[in-house]
């Protein structure tokens, strides 16, 4: 399975005072768009209000979440004080959180049902294989950094098996446990676990310091690790972004304010 990433976040950089110097579109200029983009992020849209400044963006899986909040209110902060009139600055407050093509709901129910969906010919394997599925039963909360930023911040990931080996119920279970400890010991806490004959699907709270590519990779590693198979997991996986609303209610929440929002690019 090659490797795929679909990240993407809604950030909120709040100004020292209320500022009404510049337009809700004020369009970033071309050199600060491309300045992001060799840096592995991508600016899809912007919008100013009286308070604070949110942006949509997308990132490459080398990115860590904490190198793109230091960029995103940096570079921001360069560009802004050229401004027709004084810009208060930025205060030390921020919030960054992840979106992606559907919500935590519907990734949660998702995850929750392969069992139930897969082609599995064996019953007694299935019913094996349903309690091989964790749900955190407690309240999500935020990670709150000392400098008053916070990261809301939830991802999916697939790891498929080596050749789409299929493993035995008992060696499910194995996986499955190291599966759980690996997360935990990259502090990712994990919220859904569900196993499938020859992969696994886990819903995680994001490191802020670590990028996707690490992330994934940790967890194959540490995992392999636990349970003495360390070339188990295949070459790839999926790491995707989910958050409370869709990369598209962000876009068109700062459209329907007065953004801007860039061409859309081909895929």
């Amino acid at each position: 399975m090659a490797f795929l990433a679909k990240l993407a976040f809604g950030y909120f950089a709040e100004f020292r005072s209320d500022w009404k110097a510049v337009t809700p579109a004020y369009p970033p200029s071309e050199t600060l768009v491309l300045a992001f983009a060799r840096e592995g992020v991508t600016l899809l849209s912007s919008c100013y209000e009286n308070r604070r400044l949110r942006l949509v963006v997308e990132i490459e899986d080398q990115v860590a979440p904490t190198f793109l909040t230091q960029r995103l209110k940096g570079r921001f902060a360069h560009v802004l004080r050229n401004a027709p009139e004084a810009f208060p600055g930025f205060s030390p407050h921020f919030y960054l959180r992840t979106l992606g093509q559907n919500t935590r709901e519907v990734v949660n129910h998702y995850i929750r049902e392969q069992v139930d969906r897969s082609d599995l010919v064996d019953p007694l394997y299935r019913e094996r294989l349903k309690k091989l599925r964790f749900q955190e039963e407690g309240g999500l909360s935020v990670h709150k950094t000392r400098h008053r930023g916070v990261y809301d911040l939830f991802v999916h990931l697939v790891l498929v098996t080596g050749g789409r080996y299929r493993m035995a119920s008992g060696e499910a279970e194995r996986v499955f446990v190291a599966l759980g400890e690996a997360a935990r010991g990259l502090a990712a806490d994990p919220l859904e676990i569900s196993m499938m004959p020859d992969h696994a699907h886990l819903l995680l709270r994001w490191p802020e310091k670590l990028s996707a590519n690490e992330l994934l990779e940790g967890v194959k590693r540490e995992s392999g690790r636990l349970f003495g198979r360390s070339a188990f997991w295949n070459n790839g996986g999926y790491v995707g972004t989910v958050g409370p609303y869709s990369l598209n209610k962000a876009l068109n929440q700062n459209r329907a304010d007065g953004g801007w929002r860039s061409v859309p690019r081909r895929r």
